[in-house]
């Protein structure tokens, strides 16, 4: 289990070589300090030369990485990080897909998921109107589960997050399932719920969710909760399975960047109060992330 916690993440705050690469080099640390392991294919970006396209809706590299838990050897969760220049000379792309298996030069073989892109503000990752050049990086991995945010309030519209959270299904006693199954919790732009990508693995029956995977509130604001009490809202997909990664809670309730203890789903765990808002289906701010952070 990791935590990585870094203030000063830099982000893509010009349409330069440099601030691109250093965008990645920054995310890359992130990856490598929290539960991931880097695949060991040829023909992936190197952050540290890479540069930024000069024409638009290119794509300048990708990396592999997978979920380093005890469960790799025999149902291996490969994720493809892809960066470039999006649809605009002032913005970036970034994209990830989810495999089993890899070729050895930088491929996802065999079954794999959608391409799925996080988003904020503009519909995209807009390089030149970040808010501020610096943020915060946060991120957390462990067995069955590992998430990232990027640049903490720094983007445009909504004070917006990019977040990338992928859980195995837990059984209800709090341990990882051998069932295979897995989710993706991840942001979108403009007025839009996060979204839930679940996947069943022995069928590859895909369920893509806008907003019904969450508990919905039933109030704007919160009474006063204790800290084992009502702002506990898991997010799930139906009644497929409660993910033990993440819940949301009301702002008022917890201090920002404060961990604390409690159950989800049958097992007491370690959680940030993560600031991550409109983590409902109701779309509200003060409907905020919390994450495993152990």
């Amino acid at each position: 289990m990791a935590t990585y916690m870094n203030p000063a993440g830099r982000l893509p705050s010009a349409a330069t070589t440099d601030s691109f690469r250093n965008f990645i080099i920054d995310m890359v640390a992130m990856l490598n300090a929290s539960g991931w392991s880097k695949a060991s294919d040829t023909g992936m970006l190197d952050e540290t030369t890479v540069v930024y396209p000069e024409t638009v809706s290119t794509i300048a590299g990708s990396q592999i990485w997978y979920l380093d838990d005890s469960f790799h050897a025999t149902q291996p969760l490969y994720v493809k990080f892809t960066w470039g220049r999006g649809s605009a000379s002032n913005r970036i792309s970034f994209s990830f897909q989810v495999g089993y298996a890899t070729d050895g030069s930088g491929n996802l073989t065999g079954w794999v998921s959608d391409v799925l892109t996080p988003m904020v503000g503009s519909n995209t990752y807009d390089a030149v109107s970040a808010a501020n050049p610096l943020g915060l990086f946060l991120a957390s991995g462990g067995e069955g589960y590992a998430w990232l945010l990027w640049g903490r309030f720094c983007w445009p519209g909504n004070n917006s997050t990019p977040l990338f959270l992928i859980n195995r299904e837990f059984n209800s006693d709090g341990t990882v399932s051998d069932s295979g199954n897995w989710s993706i919790l991840y942001n979108t732009s403009g007025s839009y719920q996060p979204k839930l990508y679940t996947v069943i693995r022995d069928t590859g029956t895909i369920l893509n969710t806008q907003c019904a995977c969450f508990i919905p509130f039933d109030q704007k604001t919160s009474v006063k909760a204790f800290i084992t009490d009502g702002w506990k809202h898991p997010i799930k997909y139906n009644d497929w399975s409660t993910l033990a990664g993440a819940f949301t809670y009301f702002t008022y309730d917890i201090p920002l960047d404060n961990t604390f203890s409690c159950n989800i789903n049958g097992a007491e765990r370690t959680y940030i109060a993560t600031g991550v808002q409109r983590m409902s289906s109701s779309y509200e701010v003060e409907h905020v992330l919390a994450a495993l952070w152990e």
